[in-house]
């Protein structure tokens, strides 16, 4: 896979793997002891059954990462048997970098994307629709421009009502094998939607509470960009219990987006998230 260059150094990024189509292992990484994988389910931000995922060191099994330096093969498998194979090579002096924030201002076709890093690293961006224009170590210009010839081989823009929820992925790497990345939402349709940290939610119903609290609320599966909406969203209390879903207490969404389990573990849970309505 030639993206997997980009986890060992920081090489021209591959213009292809920038494009979230099909089934793909995205990214890996080694956090501490936890061997992780970002997997794109190709059908939506969710995935409907978490892919299975297999890491090997020295063809052994394993499902805790040793201490650096170490080199590591990852395989990952859809409930359909779609499957993709990848290496994660981590030097001794890997740091995770660490992702202190992010900013996301939208205009309706544009965005500005950023994320505050604390560790010498550089990001590059992902979408499932939309084009890139990095504008520093850590930051792109996002458009949901996505030219395509016509009849009369000229360029056309994909309208914004056409483009609805899209999801990106950010990928910080300090070119030694520390990886680490962030899920952030644009949305080009007005919803409703839950910002959930980086995330944008289907809402049923948008809150009235424009602030930022804590609500319960129950995982739907739906057939949007998304693969879910959340329904009888109400306002809750940071110690109202949630359903503990996929061993997550309290529910993070990105469990989902990364294909650490599926929607045919987590709908129908009521879980707590802390978000805000939006737009």
């Amino acid at each position: 896979m030639l993206f997997l260059l980009l986890l060992a150094c920081t090489p021209t990024f591959d213009e292809s793997r920038k494009d979230l189509e099909g089934f793909r292992l995205v990214a890996m990484a080694a956090d501490g002891p936890d061997l992780r994988a970002l997997v794109w389910s190709g059908n939506g931000a969710f995935h409907p059954t978490a892919p299975t995922v297999t890491w090997t060191i020295d063809d052994v099994v394993v499902t805790e990462a040793p201490v650096p330096p170490f080199t590591a093969h990852v395989r990952v498998e859809s409930a359909a048997g779609e499957a993709e194979e990848g290496e994660l090579v981590v030097q001794a002096d890997a740091v995770v970098p660490v992702l202190a924030g992010f900013t996301r201002t939208f205009d309706g076709a544009t965005a500005a994307l950023a994320f505050t890093v604390e560790t010498d690293a550089v990001t590059r961006w992902m979408g499932s629709g939309g084009t890139f224009t990095e504008t520093g170590p850590n930051a792109a210009d996002w458009t949901i421009a996505n030219p395509a010839p016509n009849d009369d081989d000229e360029l056309e823009d994909t309208a914004a009502e056409d483009i609805g929820l899209v999801a990106i992925v950010g990928l910080t790497l300090d070119g030694r094998g520390g990886n680490a990345w962030r899920w952030i939402d644009v949305a080009t349709d007005a919803g409703p939607y839950l910002a959930v940290g980086g995330r944008l939610l289907p809402v049923d119903t948008a809150p009235a509470d424009p602030t930022e609290r804590p609500y319960l609320a129950t995982l739907t599966p739906a057939d949007n960009r998304a693969g879910l909406v959340l329904t009888d969203v109400v306002p809750a209390e940071d110690t109202d219990p949630g359903d503990i879903v996929c061993g997550l207490d309290p529910f993070d969404a990105d469990a989902l987006a990364d294909g650490r389990c599926g929607m045919d573990d987590a709908g129908g849970a009521r879980v707590l998230l802390t978000g805000a309505p939006w737009p």
